[in-house]
């Protein structure tokens, strides 16, 4: 029963997503995975555009690395979350 009621939340938020992107002027994802199963439900490829939710490597192995901060964290754990590191972000 639990698994008819699953199947019937992802058929509907499926079909307001079809909906909604058909209706948008430009389609937004995070990955060529994503944008190859919109194409394949009808959203025109020329709508939707990959912006990829990642660190650009070469950027970020460039960044200028600030001594101090080394040395006041040395011996702490952390934790860090990079996000998108380009532009104004």
């Amino acid at each position: 029963r639990n698994e008819e009621k699953i199947a019937k939340v992802k058929a509907r938020w499926e079909q307001v997503e079809k909906l909604s992107c058909w209706q948008a002027d430009r389609v937004l994802v995070v990955t060529e995975e994503a944008a190859d199963r919109l194409v394949r439900q009808g959203i025109a490829a020329n709508k939707i555009t990959v912006i990829p939710n990642t660190v650009d490597g070469a950027k970020f192995d460039q960044a200028v690395i600030d001594q101090d901060i080394i040395r006041r964290y040395q011996d702490s754990f952390l934790l860090t979350y990079v996000g998108h590191v380009n532009g104004p972000h």
